[in-house]
């Protein structure tokens, strides 16, 4: 009798716990600290197909400062979750990874505007400013899904507005270097 006392909140709590992992994925009693994420594949194939056009131009282009650092951020697309069509799992790690990664490009592009050396129309700048601000919006976005304890709806509706961010970005920066390779 006295262990069934002692096994019931023992079971009880062990419930608990278990279902306290499972509605927090990324909370600090998580074990795993992923989640499965079912990303809505028109809107992705229609990115993509978007992205593999902007990829292609900024290749073809002469190599320079912002070339590169424009190849840089697509390389960062490249390796983040927002390429995978359909059910991936998404770590905490893998959202910490393009959190510094987008840090990167954002202070790489920031370069560009103090940098003399690089002529950049006013139009230019203008379009790089945007970017620049979707990049860190983004990376925001990233810091919350990972800090605050979001319930599994709530990360959903979390992962899939920061990836929307991340694709306009993505299209801010398309715009950037369309606006720049006119003006040289």
């Amino acid at each position: 009798m006295n262990s069934i006392k002692v096994v019931m909140p023992v079971v009880a709590l062990v419930i608990v716990f278990l279902l306290g992992n499972w509605l927090f994925p990324f909370s600090m009693i998580s074990f795993n600290k992923s989640y499965s994420y079912d990303q809505d594949n028109v809107s992705g194939r229609e990115f993509l197909k978007e992205y593999k056009v902007a990829k292609a131009f900024a290749k073809e282009q002469e190599t320079d400062k912002v070339s590169i650092a424009v190849l840089d951020f697509y390389h960062t697309i490249d390796h983040s979750y927002i390429i995978e069509l359909g059910k991936q799992s998404i770590s905490k790690q893998s959202l910490y990874s393009l959190q510094l990664a987008l840090e990167q490009n954002r202070k790489s592009f920031m370069k560009l505007l103090a940098d003399n050396n690089v002529d950049l129309s006013i139009d230019s700048k203008q379009s790089l400013l945007f970017a620049i601000n979707e990049i860190e919006s983004t990376e925001n976005q990233l810091k919350d899904l990972q800090q605050l304890p979001l319930k599994r709806s709530d990360l959903r509706r979390s992962i899939r507005n920061t990836l929307v961010t991340l694709e306009f970005a993505c299209e801010l920066t398309d715009h950037f270097y369309h606006s720049y390779i006119d003006q040289r």
